[in-house]
């Protein structure tokens, strides 16, 4: 696959019509018209769904397959996560911004040569961004032989359209404007590839309105050959993206596909129970102070039980909190749900002991997943900071920052299996926990009066 070489006009870039998308993927249907293949692009949506990775429409919000509702808040840059999506890369299946898709794959140098991503523009993204899609030699070049045979097949219309009108039978004359009023096409030698392929469209539409009536008594003209070999779509047709099932874990300790709805209410769960857990403390020191003032100033020990009964309530009300944070998380959380239903009712039991510790367990591991999380992403900078100074001595260590970046990796994926094995436990040791989840499920599921 070869880039499109880039060029300074933009103005013809993006066709007449309801989306660039549309007209591209008519033009690419139209030379498949023939082959018994069907012509499909992978990636070239961004909304997919989180659990079965099945195609969404870019106007619905739930997908059809498994009804999981899709964010759109969370179609950001795989690379930034700040910018919206414009460009899918085939290679590594990921979805970057306009600035990002310049960046080589820098998991993938190894002293050799930058490789780039091998992008594509996405539904949805400007189509001054056709220029950047890598499409195939062969695409190009079938394209513009395409413009110039509808040129030329206009031209001998225009020029043969008033003897075949008098030739046909009055039945048939057409009632609407004749050929002779059909303005003459403009005729751009050297206008870019992504530019005559909107001509192109556009003018095939007009051409097949005007000309209706003329050919309607004729038996249908056979279908053009422009000569597409079989290995034009060679590096863009691909088959489906796979179904990836979230309830089954893969040998790295993870899913591969983070669903970004599991995210927001792990992170909702973590602030609960960061919160909980600080006030535990602070009712922990406060009884210490207690005790010890309780030796030497009675009044003042009393005034410090005061403030333990109101700290007490509080932490009544993020216990609460935490619960329902929790009770989320088990609900969208499809590897945790599937493990938790597999338990026998002699299996289930309530030792609240287990659910502390569980707790303190978690927050152990979400603090240790920023701290990777922020190694992560001091790691990527490094690597762009070297591939920009162009310094052979930071170059060199591209291959050593790449291998850290897998082994943070590694690590992220195994404290995120340790912190779902924790929720297992506190499901199958908290009847409280257990309640709450059903009063959840129940809720979500309630129709509206």
């Amino acid at each position: 696959m070869v880039s499109v070489e880039k060029t300074t006009t933009t103005a013809s870039v993006a066709p007449h019509g309801p989306s660039w998308a549309d007209g591209f993927m008519d033009i690419l249907a139209k030379y498949e018209r023939n082959s018994e293949r069907q012509l499909y692009v992978y990636g070239i949506s961004a909304s997919r769904c989180p659990i079965c990775r099945h195609r969404v429409k870019t106007d619905g919000t739930a997908c059809e397959k498994c009804g999981q509702t899709v964010s759109k808040k969370s179609e950001k840059c795989t690379r930034c996560a700040k910018s919206k999506p414009e460009l899918w890369c085939y290679e590594c299946d990921k979805y970057f911004c306009e600035v990002c898709h310049k960046k080589p794959h820098t998991l993938m140098l190894g002293g050799e040569p930058q490789l780039q991503h091998n992008c594509y523009p996405i539904d949805g993204s400007s189509g001054k961004l056709f220029r950047h899609g890598s499409w195939s030699s062969n695409l190009l070049a079938m394209t513009k032989d395409a413009r110039k045979q509808q040129v030329k097949r206009a031209n001998d219309l225009k020029s043969k359209g008033p003897r075949s009108v008098k030739s046909e039978p009055a039945s048939v004359a057409p009632s609407g404007p004749s050929v002779q009023s059909a303005p003459a096409p403009s005729i751009q030698p050297a206008a870019p590839f992504f530019g005559a392929a909107a001509a192109a469209l556009s003018e095939a539409s007009s051409h097949s309105v005007q000309h209706e009536p003329v050919q309607q008594s004729t038996a249908p003209a056979p279908a053009v050959d422009y000569g597409i070999y079989n290995s034009l779509f060679e590096r863009v047709e691909l088959p489906p993206a796979p179904v990836v099932d979230l309830t089954a874990t893969s040998p790295s300790g993870s899913t591969a596909i983070e669903d970004p709805l599991k995210v927001a209410v792990i992170e909702e769960y973590d602030r609960c129970n960061e919160y909980t857990l600080k006030i535990e403390a602070k009712i922990t020191s406060l009884n210490a102070a207690v005790r010890k003032a309780s030796l030497q100033d009675v009044n003042m020990a009393a005034k410090i039980n005061e403030h333990i009964i109101g700290y007490r309530q509080t932490l009544e009300r993020a216990i609460e909190m935490r619960y329902r944070a929790l009770a989320k998380v088990v609900l969208f959380s499809p590897d945790v749900r599937t493990q938790a239903r597999s338990f026998e009712q002699q299996q289930l039991g309530d030792v609240p002991h287990v659910l502390t510790a569980c707790h303190n367990k978690s927050a152990q591991i979400a603090i240790a997943l920023h701290q990777m999380q922020k190694h992560l992403v001091d790691l990527r900078h490094r690597i762009d900071r070297a591939i920009a100074s162009g310094d052979p001595t930071q170059l060199m260590q591209l291959q050593t920052l790449g291998n850290q970046i897998t082994e943070t990796e590694q690590q992220i994926r195994q404290a995120k299996k340790d912190r779902d094995s924790q929720f297992v436990l506190m499901v199958q040791f908290s009847r409280r926990l257990r309640e709450t989840v059903q009063r959840e499920a129940n809720a979500s599921v309630k129709p509206p009066h």
